[in-house]
């Protein structure tokens, strides 16, 4: 994979083109292997892979945009009845948009069939639940490969803030997310049942979940792989908490006041779990440009921090989310917690 750097340098070099590089054609799923909404879901039967720069500097968007056969999207909005509110949503509906960051575990896979994959996390889904772009059989590895390290550099960028020109290879290898086997978006047969003396679901590590989606060979190899490494200390399984709320300072003015949602990354899970369906996120400054964040409901004070860069901000405006990382009053980095809240 890191045999491709200066091709993807020749694509980074020009910034005339708001596409850094494209997949013309595939099919978009939504896979959920653990949720009883349904395994698989088919968002775009035709449509094309795009890396995009966005207007920030060191900020890229993952593309996904609906292609239409000749007078397919008239006829669809014919059939939506109002042609004003179909255009309304006319870009929610032909085209996805992922802020890449390595929360994605943006990855690639390349089946023995030959299907070519692109995945990633649906981070506003359940746990397990995922992306995933099928690419056309004339799709070739190469196309794949340049497209995923072009993916991996931007991710570089946006945690460093700073061009992947002097990027290493090992800088760039924690951005390849090669821990799990991308299930299949469309399995020939459905995904195995759950009989009465099997646990509801299947932590997505574990070797009888793996076993589902390995081949034989596949599957003695991994379990030759667990058995000769040591055994971890077992981990605790609680969930993680939401650390006490500071006393906040005197505001002078309140720049902004939202009602919405308040969400908590749990480590165990690895999904962001509900702790406060009605809050108020509010933004007020507290000094000369010093500005505070405090969020409150409507019988607990959850947080008040500075806003400040270590917060890392990342807004999804599809969803109304604002993701971002919190800090105990010692500010330790270890002790640092990942919160969202989304407009109610």
């Amino acid at each position: 994979m890191f045999m491709l750097r200066n091709v993807s340098k020749y694509l980074f070099g020009d910034t005339s083109k708001e596409s850094i590089i494209e997949i013309p054609q595939g099919q978009l799923y939504l896979v959920r292997p653990q949720s009883p909404k349904g395994y698989s879901e088919l968002i775009f039967k035709d449509a094309a892979a795009s890396i995009r720069r966005t207007g920030q500097d060191f900020q890229y968007q993952l593309v996904i945009q609906r292609a239409y056969e000749e007078g397919e999207e008239e006829l669809l909005a014919d059939e939506d009845g109002e042609e004003g509110a179909a255009e309304g949503l006319g870009a929610e509906k032909d085209e996805k948009t992922f802020l890449l960051d390595e929360d994605l575990h943006f990855r690639s896979e390349i089946r023995e069939g030959g299907e070519k994959v692109l995945a990633w996390k649906d981070l506003s889904g359940d746990p397990g639940d995922l992306y995933e772009f099928v690419c056309d059989h004339s799709i070739q590895a190469g196309e794949v490969s340049t497209f995923e390290m072009v993916a991996i550099k931007c991710q570089y960028e946006r945690k460093y803030r700073k061009p992947n020109e002097k990027a290493s290879e090992r800088d760039l290898e924690q951005f390849s997310f090669t821990e799990q086997p991308i299930p299949s978006a469309s399995p020939i047969a459905s995904p195995i049942l759950k009989s009465i003396n099997q646990p509801t679901s299947l932590p997505a590590h574990s070797p009888r979940a793996m076993a589902t989606t390995m081949s034989p060979p596949t599957q003695e190899k991994k379990a030759l792989q667990l058995s000769q490494k040591p055994k971890a200390p077992l981990r605790e399984d609680t969930p993680t908490v939401a650390p006490p709320s500071v006393t906040h300072p005197v505001n002078t003015e309140v720049l902004a006041r939202e009602r919405a949602e308040l969400h908590l990354f749990d480590f165990q899970s690895g999904a962001f779990i509900l702790q406060d369906p009605a809050i108020t996120a509010t933004v007020s400054e507290v000094g000369s440009w010093q500005y505070w964040l405090q969020i409150a409901g409507e019988e607990t004070d959850w947080l008040g921090q500075p806003v400040i860069a270590d917060i890392n901000p990342v807004f999804n405006f599809e969803y109304l989310s604002f993701i971002f990382n919190h800090y105990t009053s010692d500010g330790s980095a270890t002790k640092r917690r990942k919160s969202a809240f989304k407009k109610a």
